[in-house]
């Protein structure tokens, strides 16, 4: 088998109630193929899934000591992260563009491609496996992953530093009691942190009517609104639709409705396609 001939690595996701999955596709000279689906143990959104599989086709298309790769994606967001057209938002993606750059320098040519959905059916079949739950048996290599590739590598690999947030006071009120020298400052912590949890990890705010909310630094809430409006799944919706939506993901921050609102007002599709009130 010659290495310097080209090879094509096809990733994809999915998800549904039994799961998320997802599933690779490795080609290259002498009809070498490799499938893989693997099926998360942990919650993954849709572009999450779609860099756990791009950075498991990388790690193998590096054992087989393949010096050019060409890789096709239907995710239009970490296709443009990866080819460095959109900036990488938020904690978790930081840390997986970061991976799949680590990646990269091992190999001699790599290039990204995004690709229709239709033309990436194979990949989506295995994606589709592994978010089932009943997964065949066959020449389909099976992989059960329990946690994500970026919480299993080395915490050194890239430090993403955070400005203060609305969390700070609270957390730090709840671990070890502090509070503003403002007695006024300090009556409104307290009354705030009355409906918050914190694990040790993340806060979580205790609603009245819902399940807990888990609470998210401005960084990672504007990837998430993101996400939930116009990602794969996105479907555009309008303000209160989308604040529901994020809520039902058991999403929370202060400004979530402003956010909300402000974003469906600046998106272009949103204000292209909305219906016009009809005056008779």
């Amino acid at each position: 088998m010659d290495p310097d001939n080209g090879w094509e690595l096809y990733v994809d996701n999915s998800s549904n109630k039994q799961g998320s999955g997802a599933g690779l596709i490795l080609t290259g000279p002498d009809n070498f193929i490799t499938e893989y689906a693997i099926r998360f143990g942990f919650r993954a959104s849709n572009n999450e899934a779609e860099y756990e599989a791009l950075i498991i086709g990388i790690n193998l298309a590096v054992q087989v000591h393949a010096y050019r790769l060409k890789a096709f994606s239907d995710s239009k967001l970490v296709v443009s992260q990866v080819n460095g057209e959109f900036e990488a938002k938020g904690s978790r993606m930081a840390k997986y563009l970061a991976s799949v750059q680590h990646l990269m320098r091992k190999i001699q040519s790599f290039e990204i491609e995004r690709i229709p959905r239709e033309e990436n059916a194979k990949a989506d079949a295995l994606s589709r496996l592994a978010a089932s739950e009943y997964l065949a048996l066959g020449r389909i290599c099976i992989e059960h992953m329990k946690k994500a590739t970026i919480e299993t590598e080395i915490e050194e690999i890239m430090k993403v530093e955070r400005e203060p947030c609305w969390m700070d006071e609270i957390i730090q009120y709840i671990l070890d009691g502090k509070l503003p020298e403002d007695k006024k400052e300090a009556r409104r912590v307290i009354q705030r942190a009355s409906r918050f949890s914190y694990d040790g990890q993340s806060l979580y705010k205790r609603p009245y009517t819902c399940p807990y909310l888990k609470c998210l630094h401005p960084i990672d809430a504007k990837y998430s609104l993101q996400e939930v409006h116009e990602g794969i799944c996105g479907e555009h919706l309008g303000g209160k639709a989308l604040i529901r939506k994020v809520l039902l993901r058991g999403l929370y921050w202060p400004t979530l409705r402003k956010d909300t609102l402000d974003l469906v007002k600046k998106c272009d599709k949103c204000q292209k396609f909305t219906p016009l009130p009809i005056n008779l």
